[in-house]
């Protein structure tokens, strides 16, 4: 368009809706995904002996899923929200959190179930098979949760804006010390040992996928 002889152009900004949209999609599909994985691995058969230990309670995955939440996301904030958000529902996925309070007096009312005075809300109960969820192991593990959420997500969008090498060897770390920190806690290492073995195999392959994937993807600016 031509105005007095100067040629106006027209300011077109960048259009960043499709790209938020991916990043919320992003977001919900992982947290998803979380919960899911929780249900799943509580739900693994456990050993014949008590004393062996039961891979549903490997920890290293928990920081992975964390880091691909953070990486799922631009801007470092946001990426520790998502992670934690994802650590929460693996949380009450493994805890079964809908399960406690759909099932967990089996038919009979709920006021009679948890001992409480007839009429009293349904909320308030409801509230009551939270509060004991929490007192339980699932409390201790959602605070781990965040921690583990806030820390790895940050690692993954660090390492989504640089593809260094230093978030992808934190990310593989718990792979290698996990039976030491088993070790520390128990004061002996849960067999068998080839599970443990299984473990840092698998913590060196994804560190060689990191380090292929640092050198062939590309950088990913923040907005």
């Amino acid at each position: 368009m031509y105005l007095h002889g100067i040629t106006q152009r027209r300011c077109v900004l960048p259009d960043y809706s499709y790209s938020v949209k991916s990043r919320i999609f992003a977001a919900l599909l992982i947290t998803l995904g979380a919960a899911l994985f929780g249900y799943v691995i509580a739900r693994l058969p456990p050993p014949d002996v008590p004393s062996d230990f039961w891979i549903g309670n490997f920890s290293a995955p928990w920081a992975v899923l964390a880091f691909m939440a953070g990486w799922s996301q631009r801007r470092v904030v946001p990426a520790m929200l998502v992670a934690v958000l994802a650590e929460v529902a693996c949380v009450v996925g493994f805890y079964d959190l809908p399960g406690m309070l759909t099932s967990f007096c089996r038919g009979m009312p709920l006021d009679y179930c948890l001992g409480a005075p007839q009429g009293t809300s349904p909320i308030s109960l409801e509230l009551t098979l939270f509060q004991m969820w929490l007192r339980g192991s699932a409390g201790q593990w959602l605070i781990a949760g965040v921690g583990a959420g806030v820390v790895y997500g940050y690692l993954g969008a660090w390492w989504g804006r640089t593809r260094s090498l230093v978030p992808a060897a934190l990310l593989v770390l718990p792979f290698f010390v996990e039976p030491l920190a088993w070790q520390a806690y128990e004061g002996h290492l849960r067999g068998p040992a080839f599970i443990w073995g299984c473990e840092a195999l698998v913590g060196a392959g994804l560190l060689a996928v990191m380090i292929l994937a640092s050198r062939r993807l590309p950088l990913r600016g923040a907005e």
